[in-house]
């Protein structure tokens, strides 16, 4: 697993990066992302899938998982299909693709979609 924090290039407030936690998943063979915005109570969390030689980026958004007083761990709900330029063949691929998409995000945006799909769950 690796780890980056990739800058924003439309920062609001504190929230001015996105940490992300990227590789490559032999189960899947392909490549999987987790991309962790925010803190406290507006977090964004989302995972990203993609095929060893695909264009289709399957997104989802994560959200906790609580049963009475317990987190019993993440479960997640499709946030669509992203079909990115190139097709993404390798970690360097994966890697580009996410800084790209990640520092392009606009926090403001970003929350207000998460709030739309898991604040309703």
């Amino acid at each position: 697993m690796y780890e980056m924090e990739v800058k924003l290039k439309h920062p609001r407030g504190a929230t001015d990066a996105c940490k992300v936690f990227y590789k490559f998943d032999e189960e899947l063979d392909g490549f999987r992302a987790w991309l962790y915005m925010g803190g406290g109570h507006a977090v964004y969390a989302e995972h990203q899938s993609v095929s060893k030689g695909s264009r289709n980026i399957e997104s989802f958004y994560e959200y906790p998982e609580i049963q009475g007083d317990l987190d019993v761990g993440p479960r997640y709900i499709s946030a669509g299909h992203i079909y990115h330029r190139q097709e993404i063949n390798s970690l360097d691929d994966w890697k580009a693709w996410l800084e790209e998409y990640v520092s392009g995000l606009d926090p403001r945006d970003a929350f207000r979609f998460y709030r739309e799909v898991v604040g309703s769950l």
